[in-house]
């Protein structure tokens, strides 16, 4: 099974990491759209409803727990299942990520297929490793 027909939001302010997310994602034909900074995200929010959103926590301006936050506060969007991607989280900031919202959260770096069952878990299908 593949994450096709499904939407995901990638809010991510390093090009490398986004690269890497971005790149996973599309081999498993999910639709991905792309933002550098919360404030775009939340734009691109108004557009178009993702199925699932990947934040990374610490973001230039408004961080990933703030956004958050608006997220869940929005009737339109509160649904919409959020992933915290984060490079590390101390205990407390791991209580102040769930508390945010954050329906999980991934942590930097990942192993790819931790990364995949996360998403498959949210997304509510199993994605398989396509064969070469």
């Amino acid at each position: 099974m593949s994450f096709k027909g499904l939407k995901v939001l990638l809010i991510e302010d390093n090009e490398m990491n986004r690269n890497l997310c971005c790149d996973i994602l599309k081999i498993f034909n999910a639709q991905v759209v792309e933002a550098e900074n919360a404030e775009n995200g939340l734009a691109l929010l108004e557009e178009d409803l993702p199925d699932l959103i990947l934040m990374d926590v610490q973001l230039p301006g408004m961080d990933g727990i703030q956004a958050t936050r608006l997220i869940k506060r929005n009737p339109e969007w509160n649904r919409i299942p959020v992933i915290a991607i984060t490079a590390h989280a101390l205990e407390g900031e791991l209580d102040e990520i769930m508390e945010a919202g954050f329906d999980s959260q991934i942590c930097k770096p990942f192993k790819i297929s931790d990364f995949v069952a996360e998403v498959s878990r949210h997304l509510g299908v199993e994605a398989e490793f396509p064969q070469s």
